[in-house]
């Protein structure tokens, strides 16, 4: 989630579609299996906490942690991105 909504109070704010988007990922996931992604400086929404998060200033920097948390929780995915076409 990135601070694209400023408010009037200089306060970043992720878009409410990406956090109802969020929410829907957690539904389904659950809350043990979902990651949010959360930039630096942006506010967090009231629920997201217990779930899984990953802040970044730089997206590049945090991708390892990104791939590492999806093979924790599938597993069967490992590898897939080595496969040739």
């Amino acid at each position: 989630m990135t601070g694209e909504d400023k408010t009037e109070s200089g306060e970043l704010h992720p878009r409410l579609n990406v956090v109802h988007e969020a929410g829907l990922f957690q539904g389904r996931l659950g809350f043990h299996r979902a990651i949010v992604l959360l930039e630096e400086g942006t506010t967090e929404f009231s629920n997201i906490y217990g779930v899984e998060q990953i802040r970044f200033k730089n997206i590049r920097e945090v991708f390892g942690d990104v791939v590492a948390s999806i093979y924790r929780e599938f597993p069967r995915f490992r590898g897939l991105g080595n496969r040739a076409s």
